[in-house]
């Protein structure tokens, strides 16, 4: 992988997952070397009837994924996060697995002789790495989705313009309610009519994302 086509390869591929969310198979079994998702290390460590503070000793000091996203985005794994984790959602792991794939070739490509006087890391380096802390929160209900990274990322992309604008006209259908005629009938006594009061309910925008902070180092 070379840095001169990184962007344009990256955009490919967030492309393709937002078309296609699950590509990438997640890890088998429990070993704290291996990368994954943490809720996947804690799911598969519970099953392996591995404590929960032996698996949190052994990936502080055996993973290097999470050694490197602590070091470059400030991302922690507390034992309190760990231990609350959900079980994994198969397309949340995804975005994570994703990100991490991302992250760990851009890693690499910053030991090689240049890159400081690169376009990409010029102009993308910091933007490129928020996005991607956006996407390796260590809670999976806080993470950026594919849809909303490729949003940020390269908002000109067509399946960003054909969502939006297919969301957009959903929003704007009104429908009016269906009022009955009553039948025609002779009538002795009218009461007053009553009004009745149409309330309008608006939705908060779909796409709010929470803003991922992070927690000072447990081990500083």
């Amino acid at each position: 992988m070379k840095i001169a086509t990184f962007a344009d390869e990256f955009t490919v591929d967030l492309e393709s997952f937002v078309k296609n969310p699950i590509q990438i198979v997640p890890l088998a079994a429990w070993s704290p070397r291996k990368p994954a998702a943490p809720e996947r290390h804690a799911y598969l460590g519970k099953l392996a009837s591995v404590a929960i503070d032996t698996q949190i000793y052994m990936l502080e000091e055996q993973n290097h994924a999470f050694n490197t996203i602590e070091s470059m985005l400030r991302i922690f794994l507390s034992a309190k996060q760990y231990q609350n984790l959900p079980s994994p959602d198969v397309v949340k792991e995804q975005v994570w697995l994703f990100a991490y794939k991302w992250f760990s070739a851009y890693y690499d490509l910053l030991t090689e002789p240049g890159i400081l006087t690169s376009s990409f890391y010029k102009k993308e380096h910091d933007r490129f790495l928020s996005l991607l802390g956006s996407m390796l929160v260590v809670h999976p209900g806080k993470r950026a989705t594919f849809l909303s990274a490729l949003r940020t990322w390269f908002p000109e992309s067509e399946l960003v313009r054909i969502t939006d604008s297919y969301e957009s006209s959903e929003e704007d259908v009104v429908t009016a309610p269906s009022v009955a005629t009553p039948p025609s009938a002779p009538v002795t006594s009218v009461a007053p009519a009553e009004s009745k009061k149409t309330r309008l309910v608006l939705k908060p925008p779909r796409d709010h994302e929470e803003r991922n902070k992070t927690r000072k180092n447990d081990r500083s």
